[in-house]
């Protein structure tokens, strides 16, 4: 299945002489669904506050992935080590929640041992509908060194969140840089601090952000877009 624009136009280049047009693209659609709304008992009984040492008053920055090498965590747990040993004072209460399960998790949980994060970065495990519990979250971010398009991003948008993202795949064509969210290079741990601070420093900047992505989503990734265009193709 073809899921970008930049995917779509790649194939068929290859195949046929031929020219797609993006408003001929049929994107995925995202429906509305229940996130909860705060950081509240529903999330901290699942999460479980005291296993995972997450306090309310910390600036919670999650991402929902696979523990594959191709979605770039490491890179994440990375960054976080930069964040805490040059500006430990500023960036005391920020902690990354990876959620998700994979072949990597051991290896992960060595770096992050290895690099002494265990109370900067928590490897949360698979749960159930996670993306209902993105409410939890300050800031979604997607690391990943390649992706096709991914619903994390269109579900992050519907939760109203600021997200940072990497310039892979069909990522571009939900996050539009500095417009509908913070696009970085892959592979890259310094973007990665920098995109952070950026929406840290800035709470007008991320709240705006939010917005217009969820904004961009509710136009472009609409379930009802989505039947309309699958039903005049077929006509």
């Amino acid at each position: 299945m073809i899921n970008s624009f930049r995917e779509e136009n790649f194939f068929l280049s290859n195949m046929f002489p031929v020219k797609i047009k993006h408003e001929d693209i049929i994107y995925p659609s995202v429906e509305h669904f229940y996130v909860s709304q705060k950081f509240d008992k529903d999330l901290t009984e699942i999460i479980n506050e005291e296993k995972f040492n997450i306090r309310k008053e910390d600036f919670l920055i999650g991402t929902l992935a696979e523990l594959h090498p191709i979605k770039g965590l490491e890179f994440l747990i990375k960054a976080s080590k930069i964040l805490k040993d040059n500006i430990p004072d500023k960036y005391k209460n920020v902690k990354i929640l990876i959620l998700g399960e994979g072949q990597e998790k051991n290896r992960l949980g060595k770096i992050i041992t290895d690099l002494s994060l265990q109370n900067n970065v928590i490897l949360g495990g698979f749960l159930e509908n996670g993306s209902k519990y993105l409410k939890g979250f300050e800031v979604f971010i997607l690391p990943s060194l390649s992706e096709a398009m991914p619903l994390s991003l269109l579900e992050a948008g519907q939760a109203c969140l600021p997200v940072i993202a990497t310039n892979v795949g069909g990522i571009p064509e939900i996050i539009e840089d500095k417009k509908t969210g913070l696009l970085i290079e892959p592979g890259n741990e310094n973007n990665i601090v920098e995109a952070i601070d950026s929406i840290i420093n800035n709470e007008v900047f991320a709240n705006e952000l939010a917005i217009n992505l969820k904004n961009k989503i509710n136009t472009e990734f609409d379930v009802e877009i989505f039947y309309k265009k699958t039903f005049d193709l077929y006509k």
